[in-house]
């Protein structure tokens, strides 16, 4: 039975609606390489009740934000069908920014980085939304994530794949802490040597460096945060964290496996035995996965040393390699106020096979 002429008109004003954001998925990969005038990321599940003064933006509710970013009224029409736990959103909460794009969505990979260790992590960064701003030929233009809408006035109503939706808290407690979180974040000494890598270098060797160093928390994010919600049953982040590494200490195309374990015993301080076979297990890992002789579609395998259970790989991973980032950054001197010592990853490893020895004996 056909519906009513307002349901009929709805449901076309719909269909165009998605039709005009795929058609214009090419254009808008182009308009992206070009100038972004502003870009706003729209975090729907995050609180915030003050404005937060990034490297290369702010961050905050819209309430604040507008007198700084008036635009923001440009982008809040197309929130009006986003909810989160099927509540509107009173005031919503956005990271802004009029400087260089490229390096403002380098600050939030910076950021996510560094709050990873939050369980609301993966829910507060998977699901944010972009917003850009764009002038072409004297006309404003305005994406949402990588659909193109001509104007402004194309927001109201649109539907797009994933936006608008109805968002769910799950975590709602660590949600509730994330303002602490994202304080403590950017006034901590490793966020500022973290911001150092998206300066200008005149020396091109160290440009490279600190390069690299951003792609390789962008793998690590990819891996523990994208994927995490995603994939949440694969080895995928075996691959992408080995990536990581690859990236952080620049590792040659040519006999990789060796100077992985190089690379890592040389930064940790100590080459143990232990040490040396888990880089050639987990380089082993990463390299069986990759060539397709064991299923992605498993969970993470436990270290084994001795006969002993240690902790899964991609767990140890994380630990070496926030670790190594560290290093690389107190080494290059932009990150002085870290406290430099050998990590001792053999106890690392003992104590969490005590820790399972425990576990079992209490059941």
């Amino acid at each position: 039975m056909l519906g009513t002429l307002s349901e009929t008109r709805l449901e076309m004003h719909d269909i165009q609606s998605v039709l005009k954001a795929n058609f214009l998925f090419e254009g808008s990969l182009l308009l992206l390489r070009e100038k972004v005038d502003e870009t706003y990321i729209f975090f729907p599940l995050v609180n915030l009740e003050a404005e937060h003064r990034l490297k290369y933006g702010d961050i905050g509710p819209a309430s604040i934000l507008i007198k700084k970013y008036p635009r923001i009224l440009k982008i809040l029409p197309a929130l009006k069908e986003a909810t989160v736990d099927g509540k509107n959103i009173k005031d919503p909460v956005f990271a802004a920014s009029t400087m260089d794009f490229k390096k403002f969505i380098d600050e939030m990979e910076c950021i996510a980085f560094l709050t990873e260790h939050n369980p609301s992590a993966e829910e507060i960064f998977v699901n944010k939304v972009m917003f850009t701003i764009h002038n072409e030929d004297g006309k404003e233009k305005l994406c949402i994530d990588k659909y193109v809408l001509f104007s402004s006035d194309d927001i109201t109503g649109i539907i797009l794949q994933n936006f608008p939706k109805d968002y769910r808290r799950w975590d709602t407690y660590s949600i509730s802490k994330f303002e602490s979180e994202i304080s403590d974040t950017i006034n901590s000494d490793f966020y500022k040597a973290l911001i150092y890598c998206l300066s200008d270098e005149q020396d091109k060797e160290v440009a490279k460096e600190k390069r690299r160093i951003i792609v390789s928390i962008m793998l690590f994010n990819e891996a523990f945060i994208n994927l995490a919600v995603i994939h949440p049953f694969s080895n995928i982040p075996i691959v992408l964290i080995a990536a990581a590494f690859e990236a952080l200490l620049n590792l040659p195309p040519e006999a990789i496996a060796a100077s992985f374990e190089q690379a890592i015993t040389t930064m940790v301080g100590k080459k143990t035995t232990m040490l040396k076979k888990w880089c050639k297990t987990f380089y082993h890992y990463r390299s069986s996965l990759v060539h397709g002789d064991i299923d992605w579609n498993k969970e993470d395998k436990p270290f084994i040393y001795l006969n002993k259970e240690g902790p899964p790989y991609s767990i140890i991973a994380k630990e070496l390699f926030t670790y190594c980032l560290s290093a690389k950054l107190y080494l290059m001197g932009a990150y002085s106020e870290y406290k430099r010592k050998s990590f001792d990853f053999d106890n690392y490893i003992n104590s969490w096979q005590k820790v399972i020895v425990q576990h079992i004996k209490i059941e």
